[in-house]
């Protein structure tokens, strides 16, 4: 039940697109995923999963006021952590009750970098996910079957309100081949196995070596326009497609680069974006775009104007608290996720409360709070997509005026992109 309620808070506060497989439906398993962003990583996996599951977290977060009494609901197990200033002995118990979820059939999910962080690839992994998954065969006595499935977790934005979240789900590890090498040496049994499941998150996640190289990774993706993959996983292909050329030969891979920071300075001193080098920018095209902007602001206003207003006091609420807070980067979106949690109810209930003491009573009945309520969250979102539609229609006609006079400059950009988009669909090799 708990799960539900914050499922239902992460596909309102995040676009949310499921990549790859399924997470098997029964039979014991260790889910990993990399851990971008705090507390809210747990709900997207478990939200995936489709199956119940057993999250391990650090301990401090089960003597946390309200956070801790929603763990203990939802079953997680807590891990004692050495920065925490836990002795790491407290383990073993950890370790017992994985075990005994395992042999059930159960599924457990870990996050094998140990922390959360704000960095643009995969830290370097703890290889406690596959002593428990082997510790498991080994004390069965028999095999169970036991899987490790990789989970990517890729945020656009992680603290904006409606940014795109793909989630990637892999091809599970099995865990049966390293039992014996487990046996042998529980050490190298588990560093195998964990060299394993690095790969597996790999394949599945957008792993960067740093953030300045994301600009021109997602410009290279908007060059090439490829509608076939989604854009997670164009960005990833990219990546492995550069390191692989940097491998061979890194003047042309730092030539490629220079050429894609020249042509994307030019967009950004013109305020253009790829896309927009092919708009039809004629009068007749521009009338017709502010005939249509200008329709669809008088006609969503109203209904945008009610959300914003009725979820104002809540939304500020979030704002103060992150701003209080000051929480690191990779904890922003659990306290907004958390606070909308919180005070969004408290506000509806507000709602109720006023409505009955300061209405007539026999206005508002439990069919009209549905109602009300129904239309009241709709038009929150429908604001929160108005605000957004008329800002970039602004820039768009902003950008059909600038175009109107510079047609050599907007010729030589338009080549440019295609020169880059033939080196790009050429593998590097030009």
């Amino acid at each position: 039940m708990i799960f539900r309620f914050f499922f239902w808070v992460l596909d309102l506060f995040y676009r949310r697109t499921l990549l790859g497989g399924k997470v098997p439906p029964s039979g014991p398993l260790v889910i990993v995923a990399n851990h971008p962003n705090g507390l809210v990583d747990p709900i997207v996996v478990a939200c995936v999963a489709e199956r119940q599951v057993k999250i391990l977290g650090k301990e401090p977060v089960f003597r946390m006021p309200i956070l801790g009494w929603m763990a203990k609901l939802a079953g997680a197990i807590p891990v004692y952590r050495s920065q925490d200033g836990h002795d790491t002995d407290l383990n073993r118990g950890v370790f017992d009750a994985v075990h005994a979820e395992l042999a059930q059939g159960e599924a457990i999910v870990l996050f094998p970098e140990g922390i959360s962080h704000n960095e643009p690839g995969l830290q370097k992994l703890k290889t406690g996910a596959a002593r428990m998954a082997l510790g498991a065969e080994a004390l069965a006595g028999i095999p169970l079957g036991t899987k490790v499935i990789p989970i990517g977790i890729v945020y656009r934005n992680k603290a904006r309100f409606r940014s795109n979240l793909a989630v990637e789900i892999g091809d599970p590890v099995d865990v049966a081949p390293f039992v014996d090498v487990w046996n042998q040496n529980s050490k190298e049994g588990a560093i195998a196995l964990t060299k394993e499941i690095d790969s597996a998150l790999r394949k599945v996640m957008l792993d960067l070596e740093r953030w300045e190289d994301f600009p021109l990774l997602e410009l290279a993706t908007k060059i090439l326009d490829d509608e076939d993959e989604h854009r997670v996983t164009h960005l990833r292909n990219l990546a492995i497609q550069g390191k692989e050329t940097f491998e061979k030969d890194p003047e042309q891979l730092l030539k490629l680069k220079g050429r894609l920071s020249r042509f994307d300075a030019h967009l950004k001193r013109l305020g253009l974006s790829v896309e927009q080098l092919d708009a039809s920018c004629s009068p007749p095209r521009m009338a017709w775009f502010t005939i249509q902007n200008i329709v669809s602001a008088l006609l969503g206003l109203p209904l945008a104007a009610l959300g914003l207003l009725y979820w104002l006091p809540p939304t500020l609420l979030i704002m103060l608290a992150v701003k209080l807070g000051k929480p690191e980067e990779d904890i922003v979106a659990t306290v907004k996720v958390l606070g909308a949690s919180l005070f969004f109810p408290i506000w509806m209930a507000c709602s109720v409360w006023i409505s009955q003491h300061y209405l007539p009573t026999s206005t508002f009945g439990l069919p009209e709070y549905l109602f009300a309520f129904s239309l009241l969250g709709f038009s929150g979102i429908f604001g929160s997509y108005f605000l957004r539609q008329r800002k970039e229609a602004w820039e768009e006609f902003m950008v059909l005026v600038r175009l109107l006079s510079m047609k050599r400059l907007r010729s030589y950009l338009t080549n440019e992109r295609d020169s880059l988009r033939k080196v790009l669909r050429g593998g590097l090799d030009s």
